[in-house]
């Protein structure tokens, strides 16, 4: 399940009989939590002690990467304090020039999890955090997860035309039947580079694939990829137009990852058909 348990002493240890020692449970989660730049995203923490008859949370405490300094303190420590009545604060110095940090990375309080929110994050918020959660009476609990944080958006523009490099936006044609046919999808923007591919219909028709009757055949080129703007083609050529593909629909997609929804732009094919006798 991406996690393994192993209890530790604080100490360096082995022998857990002591009463100088402190016992740690110990998570780590592989699984990373992916967010897109600019959106928000809740790591989780839970603070339920195992022992819950007279026990309470004394100290919570988020790490980032290696270092030894807390990110993030919610310390209710002290005779009488609460989760309630914890102070939360920040370490400045790790969010140095990140003037909004008391604004945009909180840790709400629920149970039986609590959680770290980061609103609208930002490329540097990637990294491995560690929640590290101290009771009064039980164990301390440390939880590892992986934040990444993804710079990535949908291309911007898709574009389609024929040979005669005409501007097709709805109905494509009319074509003639049993004549080759070429169409061009152009996809612009986009990062990472985007993937430019074609349905026709419900069918998606992979890179050097053909249909049942082997009348067509795609190409995916990057034609120009450059800091300011990327461009990426995809050719679907017909070998030969069938009466089939008479207002047959056929969909550019451009994808470039999971976390976004990709763009289309479907158009029909009209063809003229020969008069059969």
């Amino acid at each position: 399940n991406g996690i393994f348990g192993a209890t530790i002493d604080s100490n360096g240890g082995s022998n857990f009989n002591s009463k100088n020692h402190h016992r740690i449970r110990y998570y780590k989660k592989y699984q990373p939590y992916n967010v897109l730049i600019g959106e928000s995203i809740s790591l989780p923490c839970n603070i339920t002690p195992s022992i819950t008859i007279d026990d309470d949370v004394s100290l919570i405490l988020w790490y980032r990467d290696d270092q030894s300094t807390p990110i993030y303190t919610v310390d209710a420590r002290g005779l009488g304090n609460t989760l309630k009545t914890a102070k939360h604060f920040h370490d400045n110095n790790i969010f140095d020039g990140d003037d909004d940090v008391d604004d945009r990375i909180t840790f709400n309080i629920t149970y039986p999890i609590s959680y770290l929110r980061f609103k609208q994050t930002r490329a540097h918020d990637t990294a491995e955090y560690r929640c590290r959660v101290d009771f009064r009476r039980d164990r301390t609990i440390n939880r590892v997860m992986k934040l990444n944080v993804i710079g990535m958006f949908p291309a911007n523009k898709l574009t389609i035309f024929d040979d005669n490099n005409n501007n097709i936006n709805d109905i494509a044609g009319p074509f003639n039947e049993d004549e080759p046919l070429n169409l061009t999808c152009i996809s612009e923007g986009g990062h990472p580079i985007p993937k430019v591919r074609w349905w026709k219909g419900e069918q998606l028709i992979n890179d050097g694939d053909g249909d049942d009757d082997g009348d067509i055949s795609v190409s995916n080129v990057i034609i120009d990829n450059n800091k300011s703007l990327i461009i990426v083609k995809n050719v679907i050529k017909f070998k030969k137009m069938l009466r089939k593909h008479l207002m047959m629909p056929i969909t550019c997609e451009s994808m470039n990852t999971n976390l976004t929804v990709p763009i289309t732009k479907t158009i029909l094919i009209d063809l003229n058909c020969k008069f059969k006798q």
